[in-house]
């Protein structure tokens, strides 16, 4: 509960729920957090509720946000990997729909801190170079960018920070080789 001493007023919720399952083995579990999260507000009610879990659970939650069942979500969580402190954000609405509205954002997390996992050791150490443990990509990256703003300005500023993102892709990948569909 580090967050609290970085945003005054806050309430916090520790809850046994929340610690880390695997969904694969524990779906109910993982749904009990989801049923208890999720619920719809009453109209004209809002608030917000930030959630600090590990990687399975969040990955979980947004697959069941996004109306995969059960079965299929205590699965498809594996298919995801988020970067530590990223944020997942999903609107609830009175009517009970969800809307994601962004997967694993990390833009503020400086690129050089950004890591995958908590793989230490000297082999990792080695493979690395000492540096934050990254994920070393060997196959293809599809990398899915929404088209840049209508309005000049914003296009502008848009383009030259995906572009940037994308430079540092490299660090990722086997190859910096891009190739702009």
């Amino acid at each position: 509960a580090k967050l609290p001493q970085h945003l005054a007023g806050i309430e916090v919720w520790n809850a046994d729920i929340l610690r880390e399952t695997n969904p694969s083995s524990n779906p109910l579990r993982a749904e009990e957090v989801f049923l208890r999260l999720f619920v719809a507000p009453q109209q004209g009610e809002a608030d917000t509720l930030l959630v600090v879990a590990h990687n399975n659970i969040i990955l979980y939650l947004l697959m069941r946000a996004a109306g995969v069942p059960i079965e299929r979500a205590a699965q498809a969580w594996r298919l995801f990997h988020l970067r530590h402190a990223s944020v997942t954000r999903i609107e609830v609405q009175s009517t009970g729909s969800c809307h994601i509205v962004c997967i694993g954002a990390a833009g503020h997390i400086p690129h050089t801190s950004v890591t995958w996992n908590n793989i230490v050791g000297a082999d990792m150490s080695a493979w690395k170079g000492g540096k934050p443990d990254r994920h070393k990509f060997s196959g293809r990256m599809v990398v899915l960018v929404r088209q840049a703003s209508a309005t000049a300005e914003q296009r502008a500023s848009q383009i030259e920070a995906v572009a940037t993102h994308i430079k540092g892709l490299s660090e990722y990948m086997v190859s910096g080789h891009f190739t702009v569909a």
